[in-house]
């Protein structure tokens, strides 16, 4: 299809899909010579998703995302839901104190009684107020952010779809504090940066998932040279430091309690990761605890002292300190 075909079809102008061009949402072959574009039927279905999104309010970085890396759109869609459940709270209350001030206003005010009657009401201000649903909603974004990319084929089930929402309920029970931090250290990142953090995991899993287990063992000395790199980065070690108890542990916490049980349950995709990355990390744990690995452990009790402790949620702190560094690089 040429410019203005597509242009016709998705009810987008010319000048905006000249646009998305130049931001490198689609990517439409040129025709030798003529130095026209010819778009493809995926390029239209890109267009077309642009369009939807960019209606419900997303900002472009986020539609690149969710356009690069469709397992990425749980998390996306449920950060807006969450943003528009609070605008329509604060809408809601403005209206109500627009209301208030109708209902009291004489037909012809002066100011001293225009400023006492809308000083008594409560429109809300920028900041915006809280709703009832921001437990289960945090609760469900933290989900999203943690698991979704474990289910490249979605909630296809209605099993799959019970054994999700059992694992937001039973969440609320398990690891509520965890679920809190996380959700305020969520609040804190801009959403390319969590966009860039959920590309890298999801390399990092498509890898863990495609490891044998001799190649486990190479994980298992990779992490080992990388804890020996890690000692002389003053840089990484603050960097961990500063996250320790705001993101790593809480989100190792979680991945160590029975909710994972119930994601193995809804996902293979998992339960092959859970079993590589268990094996990895207990095979570095075994070398960790003998006297060959006796300066590693000194200096890494020297310099990290309260913020690290191999023993603790099946040795999952050693991919977590491992992976930091790739966290870092990536400006979180």
């Amino acid at each position: 299809m040429k410019l203005r075909e597509i242009s016709e079809q998705t009810g987008i102008t010319k000048r905006n899909i000249h646009f998305y061009l130049k931001e490198g949402l689609i990517h439409p072959d040129m025709e030798a010579g003529s130095g026209y574009y010819e778009f493809s039927e995926e390029d239209k279905k890109r267009l077309l998703l642009i369009r939807e999104y960019r209606n419900a309010g997303l900002p472009l970085a986020v539609i690149r995302s969710l356009l690069d890396q469709p397992s990425t759109a749980g998390f996306f869609l449920t950060w807006q839901v969450i943003q528009l459940k609070r605008q329509i709270i604060d809408c809601n209350r403005t209206l109500s104190g627009l209301h208030q001030v109708l209902d009291e206003l004489p037909l012809h005010p002066d100011l001293d009684a225009l400023y006492s009657i809308t000083s008594g009401t409560e429109i809300p201000g920028a900041s915006g107020a809280p709703y009832t649903d921001i437990r289960s909603d945090s609760i469900l974004l933290v989900n999203r952010f943690l698991w979704n990319q474990f289910l490249p084929d979605g909630l296809v089930t209605e099993y799959q779809k019970y054994l999700w929402h059992k694992l937001n309920l039973t969440a609320e029970k398990v690891c509520p504090e965890d679920y809190a931090v996380l959700f305020s250290s969520l609040q804190t990142l801009s959403l390319p940066q969590i966009g860039s953090m959920l590309s890298q995991r999801s390399a990092h899993y498509d890898r863990i998932v495609s490891l044998s287990e001799e190649q486990c063992e190479d994980y298992a000395r990779e992490m080992q040279r990388g804890l020996t790199a890690l000692l002389e980065n003053d840089s990484l070690l603050s960097f961990w430091k500063k996250n320790y108890t705001r993101f790593f542990l809480p989100e190792v916490k979680i991945y160590a309690s029975r909710l994972s049980d119930i994601v193995a349950e809804i996902s293979p995709f998992y339960r092959s990761y859970r079993e590589h990355i268990n094996i990895s990390s207990q095979i570095l744990y075994r070398w960790y605890t003998t006297p060959e690995a006796d300066s590693l452990r000194r200096s890494l009790s020297n310099k990290l002292r309260n913020y690290f402790d191999a023993e603790l949620y099946r040795h999952g702190l050693f991919e977590a300190l491992y992976s930091a560094g790739e966290l870092m690089s990536r400006g979180w």
